[in-house]
C-alpha cells in the first residue's frame, strides 16, 4: 500500500463524516476512547499522555478502515480536543470528571 491508496481508502471510509471520540479518564490513571459515530472504534490505555492517546485513536481509525498504521498521521488530522460538558460522568465511578472530546477528519 502506498500513501495515495491509503488516502483514497480513508476518503471512502469517512466520506464527509468527522469522527469524534469521547475520552474518559479513570482515577487510577487509565483512559478509554470510544468513537461516537462508529462505536466499534474503541481504544484504551494506561498512560495519560495526549501524544500516546492520539496515536492510539488514529491507529483504531485506520485499522477499522483497513489502512496500515504507518499512514495514520498522513491520512488523519486531529482537529480538536475539548472538554465535553455533556460527558459528565457518573460520580460513583469517575468522580464527576469532565470527559474530553477528540475530533478527527481527513488530512489535507
Amino acid at each position: 500500500m502506498n500513501l495515495e491508496k491509503a488516502k483514497q481508502l480513508m476518503k471512502l471510509f469517512l466520506g464527509d463524516r468527522i469522527l469524534t471520540f469521547n475520552i474518559k479518564h479513570y482515577p487510577e490513571g487509565g483512559w478509554t476512547a470510544e468513537c461516537n459515530e462508529i462505536p466499534a472504534i474503541f481504544t484504551c490505555g494506561e498512560i495519560n499522555d495526549i501524544t500516546e492517546m492520539d496515536r492510539m485513536m488514529r491507529d483504531a481509525i485506520v485499522t477499522a478502515a483497513g489502512i496500515s498504521s504507518d499512514f495514520s498521521s498522513q491520512v488523519l488530522r486531529l482537529s480538536s480536543i475539548n472538554e465535553d460538558k455533556k460527558a459528565i460522568l457518573s460520580s460513583y465511578f469517575y468522580k464527576n470528571e469532565l470527559g474530553k472530546l477528540a475530533t478527527y477528519d481527513i488530512a489535507k
